[in-house]
């Protein structure tokens, strides 16, 4: 399914559909920073950001800033910038700034995203800040 603004907007039966798995739990993993754009898939990250319990993703989900702003936000692994092949756009600074700041990190043992092999693997759980967060899995 063509998930872009044009296409989910010319098929309703397509968007309702959309809208209703996005009312659940998301996983965005390796996305190529798609949704970080502020043109081109509004609707699908305007549907995530207002309607999902949990977001489970790496940096090329949604912008950083954005899945802070609606959601309590958990970080594991380590992050020091996105790949240079997406570009300047997507550099996620805000993102690498709370990678360096907060002392709540989490280790991560496994790889995730993009970076499988350079030991950059990083991982953001985000959960609604309506419901309380599974705790018992991220110990």
């Amino acid at each position: 399914m063509d998930l872009s603004d044009d296409a989910i907007l010319k098929a309703q039966g397509h968007r309702a559909f959309m809208e209703s798995m996005a009312a659940s739990r998301v996983l965005l993993k390796c996305a190529s920073h798609l949704l970080q754009r502020r043109r081109g898939f509004d609707v699908l990250r305007d549907a995530i950001l207002h309607r999902a319990i949990t977001v489970v993703q790496d940096e090329t989900g949604l912008r950083y800033e954005d899945l802070n702003s609606y959601f309590e936000v958990r970080l594991f692994g380590r992050f020091s910038g996105s790949l240079p092949i997406f570009g300047k756009d997507h550099d996620q600074r805000a993102l690498l700034k709370a990678y360096r700041t907060r002392t709540d990190i989490m280790p991560m043992p496994s790889r995730f995203g993009y970076h499988v092999y350079d030991g950059d693997a990083n991982l953001q759980y985000g959960y609604s800040r309506r419901d309380p967060p599974i705790t018992q899995d991220l110990k």
